[in-house]
């Protein structure tokens, strides 16, 4: 989620999103589709990097959209503005984001590096927050173990939350939950460009 807003505020675009997309949980990294619409990037399987020529990320959501909620018909002076979702998507956006305790990024020598997210079997949000819910937050985390220039997110520095205490193991080393820490930093390459339409995104594939 957003920690430190450019200029002091925190931007919000509203997108569309087809009815046939999965859940998108408040937090999670998402993409455009080759609909021009938005979806989350948990449809990836392993870590995910730098985007390929058939998608770009787009920013992270600010809500939770469930499945078949959303509609390609929605348009901002209508009435189904319900149907479309909040992205935080100015390019300069920082995030707090966490390590996983599949591989950690370990020590200060961690920072300012770009790292993969993953997408899936991170263990996350359960209860009133679990994925399902309209209240569902995202599962997404940094793979410590893969620290490359094609990462999807650059760390910046550690979250003052954790009073600048390092993990005692190092960098891409599994480990357990208190070796995990909190990160701020921000997306690597996003998508900028939009359509001249109110619902609709330029096609970013190729």
């Amino acid at each position: 989620m957003p920690v430190v807003a450019p200029g002091g505020q925190v931007t919000c675009t509203p997108y569309v999103v087809s009815s046939s997309e999965t859940d998108i949980n408040a937090g999670d990294l998402v993409m455009f589709s080759t609909k021009d619409t938005i979806k989350s990037v948990a449809a990836i399987t392993g870590a995910i990097g730098s985007p390929t020529s058939s998608q770009a990320y787009a920013g992270v959501a600010a809500q939770t959209l469930l499945a078949g909620v959303g509609s390609t018909a929605a348009t901002l002076n209508g009435s189904s503005t319900a149907s479309m979702i909040l992205i935080y998507d100015d390019p300069n956006q920082l995030f707090t984001v966490c390590d996983t305790t599949s591989g950690v990024i370990g020590s200060l020598q961690g920072q300012f590096k770009n790292y993969s997210v993953l997408a899936t079997g991170c263990v996350g949000s359960t209860g009133a927050f679990a994925a399902g819910t309209v209240n569902a937050r995202s599962n997404m985390a940094l793979s410590g173990v893969t620290s490359t220039a094609a990462g999807a997110f650059k760390v910046m520095y550690m979250h003052p939350i954790e009073n600048q205490v390092y993990s005692t193991i190092g960098a891409a080393t599994a480990g357990s939950a208190v070796n995990v820490r909190k990160w701020v930093g921000k997306i690597v390459i996003q998508g900028q460009t939009q359509s001249t339409s109110l619902t609709a995104m330029v096609n970013t594939t190729s």
